[in-house]
């Protein structure tokens, strides 16, 4: 210690002390560039969809969203993995409630400071369409409104331009109507008339005209392929309905309209190739 002029006493200090504060002091400058940093650049964002622009819900790190859509947004998300759980709504036969179903629970993988554009696939897969770096607006304004969390989108500031992905500057694209089934009384017309014919060739005929314009239920379309009178036609109609069949999860219903098992494990393998 050394006596200082006048009143005061003046300290002197170790060359380890004063390294051990001098480092004390850098790592507390560190730390506040770092929070400060965080704050200007709020993590990653998710936009996610169904291929066919179904109505899901999603729970990301065991948080449910807040109702159904036919998209979902997440922002300020941490960059890494995260648990993600998609559940879809689904119409029953002849459409008199959506049921859910579970079509994806996995982990993903977040990169930094991105906005992740992915999809449920139609095998129930999640597949990253693509992957932009993350635009910060200025600190006056022109960046995100109202609309951060859960299926809202970006508010007024909008900052893409993507149409090939369904997102314009203020907010998806609106989804298509989600189709329904043919509702019972409208099948059970167009029923009597396919049975009102008496060939295959003229209840094909007016049945693949049914196709073209409305969709229909795994239950419905066995109704329909029991109405013919040869598996042939059975077969043939079978092929063609599946693709207009919302529950394709309950296709193998269908099975039960066959006289034949060689015509079963045709549809079968038809089915297995698409």
């Amino acid at each position: 210690m050394k006596m200082g002029f006048g009143t005061g006493i003046a300290y002197s200090l170790s060359e380890p002390l004063k390294t051990q504060i001098m480092k004390k002091l850098i790592t507390t400058i560190a730390i506040g560039f770092i929070l400060l940093g965080a704050k200007a650049h709020p993590g990653s964002e998710l936009k996610l969809k169904m291929f066919d622009n179904g109505i899901f819900s999603v729970v990301l790190d065991e948080k449910p969203s807040y109702g159904q859509s036919a998209f979902f947004s997440k922002d300020h998300i941490k960059p890494g993995y995260h648990k993600l759980k998609v559940i879809r709504f689904v119409n029953t036969p002849y459409n008199y409630y959506a049921a859910k179903q579970v079509v994806y629970k996995g982990w993903i993988n977040i990169p930094a400071q991105s906005v992740v554009y992915a999809s449920i696939n139609c095998h129930n897969q999640f597949d990253i369409v693509k992957v932009e770096p993350k635009c910060f607006p200025p600190s006056h304004g022109g960046g995100h409104g109202h609309g951060h969390g859960h299926g809202n989108g970006h508010g007024g500031g909008g900052w893409y331009d993507d149409d090939e992905y369904g997102y314009e500057g203020n907010g998806w694209n609106p989804a298509p109507p989600m189709p329904v089934c043919l509702d019972p009384a409208d099948f059970m017309q167009m029923k009597s008339s396919i049975a009102a014919k008496a060939f295959d060739s003229s209840r094909f005929e007016i049945a693949k005209q049914a196709l073209d314009y409305n969709h229909f239920s795994a239950a419905q379309v066995v109704d329909l392929t029991r109405l013919f009178s040869f598996d042939s036609s059975r077969l043939e109609f079978a092929k063609m309905a599946f693709v207009k069949t919302l529950d394709k999860q309950n296709y193998f219903l269908v099975n039960d309209a066959f006289t034949f098992e060689s015509s079963i494990e045709e549809l079968n393998e038809y089915i297995a190739k698409k």
